[in-house]
């Protein structure tokens, strides 16, 4: 998929057509064609490429540097995308993606207060290596703290203290933390990701840090 994701940035006719199939593809799975073409038109095929191609321009870097990248991973790009889009025209906060999507009953893709959406996937050992090792990348190393923190306090209900830091100013600097990892990553990571993530995490860079 590498080579397809290079020739789609270099204009190649052919990558762009392939790309413009997935984004039907995905579309139907994910049940949000009817949708699309409601809020678009039969043309959005040709937005959601555009969209695509610059938050592929946006990870370029990023994802050259995998050893591998699937299918099923170009499709959760997409499937961003896809929502992204659905958002846009509904001037909704882009959130999360479920699959299959749900919409409200206005037709507005729902919004959820978690971080991480739910997905089905069947690359997980993959997928979670993948992003703990993105992650890990663009991490400072206050980040790394904040981020200790949440994970104990928030997710496993574990009082962890940061040294020199009050509970309010943690909590404001994760809200800083979790828009850059939404905005550095290609795509939302599924529930079980995220939860394979924050195991790894808090074995192999917290403990470490001392912060049990």
């Amino acid at each position: 998929m590498k080579g397809k994701i290079e020739a789609l940035l270099n204009g190649d006719p052919e990558a762009k057509q392939f790309f413009l199939e997935e984004i039907r593809r995905v579309a139907l799975q994910s049940k949000m064609e009817s949708l699309l073409r409601t809020r678009i038109g039969d043309d959005y095929p040709e937005e959601v490429l555009s969209a695509l191609i610059l938050k592929l321009f946006s990870m370029k870097e990023a994802i050259l540097r995998k050893e591998e990248v699937n299918r099923s991973y170009i499709r959760k790009v997409i499937r961003s995308c896809l929502v992204d889009a659905v958002n846009k025209e509904a001037g909704v906060t882009i959130v999360s993606t479920n699959n299959p999507v749900k919409y409200d009953e206005e037709g507005r893709v729902r919004e959820f207060e978690e971080l991480f959406g739910h997905e089905e996937n069947k690359d997980m050992e993959i997928e979670a290596k993948e992003l703990f090792d993105e992650i890990l990348s663009i991490l400072s190393e206050k980040d790394i703290d904040t981020l200790c923190y949440y994970l104990n306090t928030k997710i496993y209900k574990r009082e962890v203290k940061i040294k020199g830091m009050s509970k309010d100013a943690l909590y404001k600097r994760w809200e800083r933390l979790r828009k850059k990892i939404r905005k550095r990553l290609a795509y939302m990571p599924s529930e079980e990701e995220i939860r394979v993530f924050a195991e790894r995490f808090l074995s192999e860079v917290c403990a470490k840090r001392g912060y049990k």
